[in-house]
């Protein structure tokens, strides 16, 4: 089969970015059936305007769209700015909204960051985008930087890699995997799902993950989330553990996987406290 064409964006326009070098260092971590190619016109896209993207566009927009309709799959690294994402890559986005390159095509998304807890809200405003255009999203959460960088983008890689297999071979870049119905529940309507299904590897494995796996997944997400997360994530998801506290012994186990994160994650002492007296009488 010919190699999987994935083409790299950087949604920051520093020249030393930590994005850029993130990107940078994926053809190191994948197989060698894979070629990259990175986009580096972002800064040359002129401001998105109804008139110019009426017949034949500007020569920057065309080389855009090219470049991501002669690709299998994206991948997307991109800073936080004013908790949403930057504005030259929102720019390019808005340029294809009416030309659907990236209409389910599968697009990782993360952030070169400190830490797990920063770049989330840019990284949730952009996977909103993305959804609205209906491209196949994988990721969502930032890769911190430091000993375990590599590991972590090549996790990313490889999923992102097989779900444009997938389309190749006429299936859904996204399998559709069940979790526990109380941790369905739990997520229901926050942004939390896609990225704990990409955190689990669940698309790119040949069998779903055990409950076990997502209690132990979901905890962690929880942890490393709760001090950067939007408004839609871990408050919400916490909120609903009261519901289910009684009847359900996954909500019970993953209670007990939290606080036993307390020391790592300081601001899961807020949230832990406000849940509902079902919950708090469960933790004693």
């Amino acid at each position: 089969m010919p190699p999987v064409r994935v083409v790299t964006v950087c949604g920051s326009l520093q020249a030393r970015s930590g994005n850029l070098a993130l990107l940078e260092s994926l053809p190191g971590l994948a197989p060698c059936d894979v070629e990259f190619s990175a986009f580096t016109g972002l800064r040359a896209l002129p401001h998105f305007d109804l008139d110019l993207n009426e017949g034949e566009p500007p020569l920057a927009v065309r080389a855009w769209r090219e470049a991501l309709r002669s690709s299998d799959a994206v991948f997307m690294a991109a800073p936080e700015y004013g908790h949403s994402l930057p504005g030259a890559l929102k720019n390019a986005v808005d340029w294809i909204f009416a030309s659907g390159e990236l209409y389910r095509k599968p697009v990782a998304v993360t952030a070169s960051s400190p830490g797990p807890e920063r770049g989330r809200r840019g990284l949730a405003a952009l996977c909103q985008t993305l959804g609205a255009l209906e491209a196949a999203v994988l990721g969502g959460e930032p890769i911190a930087r430091g000993p375990g960088t590599d590991a972590a983008a090549a996790r990313l890689l490889a999923q992102l890699v097989a779900a444009a297999r997938r389309v190749r071979a006429g299936q859904p870049a996204l399998p559709e995997i069940a979790l526990p119905p109380f941790v369905e529940d739990v997520l229901r309507g926050t942004s939390l799902r896609g990225p704990l299904l990409t955190r689990l590897g669940a698309y790119d494995l040949a069998a779903p993950p055990t409950s076990d796996e997502v209690l132990a997944a979901l905890a962690a997400l929880l942890a490393d989330s709760v001090g950067g997360a939007p408004l839609d994530g871990p408050g919400l998801a916490l909120a609903r553990l009261d519901a289910w506290v009684d009847g359900s012994e996954g909500a019970r186990a993953l209670l007990d996987s939290l606080v036993g994160r307390l020391d790592e994650s300081p601001a899961l002492h807020a949230l832990l406290a406000a849940l509902g007296p079902r919950a708090l009488a469960c933790l004693g």
